[in-house]
């Protein structure tokens, strides 16, 4: 999760001679960041930060909707989809390379996968229809209004299991500066609203 652009403008406003390095690593790659001290403050899924060298807070759940392009042959598919019927089709999923996930597969519902580690990529090979695949909500809503990407009803697939529970963490033995409270301060009052 990247953060939010109002946040980062008001950030530079308040804090000019603060420089910001803004990286967007998946799953278990961006808690890597954290705890090597690279990044001061992470956004990451909660699920991944439950360590006890992390002080975490709350943000948001995002979720997850298994789509596909209307070309796909999945998409032609009404109503629930047997797993048998999606291991025919290449399942594109999420990965990264760190240490914390490696050898975990989350929301893998087909025996043929094709691994990413860059949601803007995984959108693009779903647009051109080369497999299926679950995407945050907010990544997709447009497409599917706009009739570019399909949601598909895998059988296993369980919408109240796939919302994907997002924190913001810092290490806790680490006293965050002005600039790093003003931050998470910031980012609170913005999911809020």
């Amino acid at each position: 999760m990247s953060p939010e652009p109002n946040s980062l403008r008001a950030f530079t406003t308040k804090f000019p001679i603060v420089p910001i390095r803004a990286q967007v690593q998946p799953l278990g790659a961006a808690v890597e960041l954290v705890l090597d001290g690279s990044c001061a403050i992470g956004l990451l899924p909660i699920v991944l930060s439950d360590l006890a060298l992390l002080k975490r807070f709350p943000l948001l759940t995002i979720d997850m909707i298994p789509v596909a392009s209307p070309d796909h042959p999945l998409a032609a598919i009404e109503g629930p989809i047997d797993t048998q019927i999606l291991n025919q089709y290449v399942q594109l999923v999420l990965t990264d390379r760190s240490a914390l996930t490696e050898g975990r597969d989350y929301g893998v519902l087909s025996g043929r996968t094709w691994r990413l580690a860059d949601l803007g990529a995984k959108r693009s090979m779903l647009l051109a229809g080369l497999g299926w695949g679950s995407m945050p909500s907010h990544l997709v809503e447009d497409d599917i209004a706009r009739g570019t990407l399909k949601i598909i009803r895998p059988l296993e697939f369980d919408p109240s299991v796939a919302r994907l529970a997002m924190c913001g963490a810092y290490l806790a033995d680490h006293q965050l500066g002005p600039a790093g409270q003003w931050m998470i301060e910031q980012l609170l009052v913005e999911i809020a609203n």
